[in-house]
């Protein structure tokens, strides 16, 4: 299936033409349905293959450049390394606002890294002796 028609083009064209910024038009593709299912439907080497294909043209046709768009908005639906990775394997200067596109991408994500320690927690119960008090306490002692 053409990606074409996987968009929604006249939307996204209706988006593009109104566009007066990188910022609208990054907030409108995004908010497009369209786009998300293309990066969830398409490879990165698929998406990136076709933007080099459509931007390497002299003269493009309006949907040429929507379709490009439309790949690098869907690129900023990846994991964060792998979007900075397919960001790298396309040439943003081919398009007027390419690099802007990976800039607000840059700018606007929050990079959160999780990491999960494997520590066994040590337990044990301490009790006190009668000149402090009856009572026991529970300490957790983690090496």
């Amino acid at each position: 299936m053409k990606l074409i028609d996987q968009i929604d083009i006249k939307q996204l064209t209706n988006s593009y033409l109104f566009a007066n910024t990188p910022m609208y038009l990054y907030r409108h593709f995004r908010r497009n349905p369209s786009i998300k299912e293309l990066a969830e439907n398409d490879s990165t080497q698929k998406l990136a293959k076709e933007y080099n294909k459509l931007t390497s043209k002299k003269t493009k046709p309006i949907n040429d450049i929507v379709i490009a768009y439309s790949i690098l908005i869907a690129i900023t639906f990846l994991e964060y390394q792998q979007a900075l990775t397919a960001f790298g394997t396309v040439d943003l200067s081919k398009l007027d606002w390419g690099n802007d596109i990976k800039d607000i991408y840059v700018s606007k994500t929050k990079i959160t890294n999780i990491f999960s320690l494997a520590v066994e927690p040590r337990i044990s119960l301490v009790k006190k002796t009668k000149s402090d008090s009856s009572t026991s306490k529970l300490l957790l002692n983690i090496p």
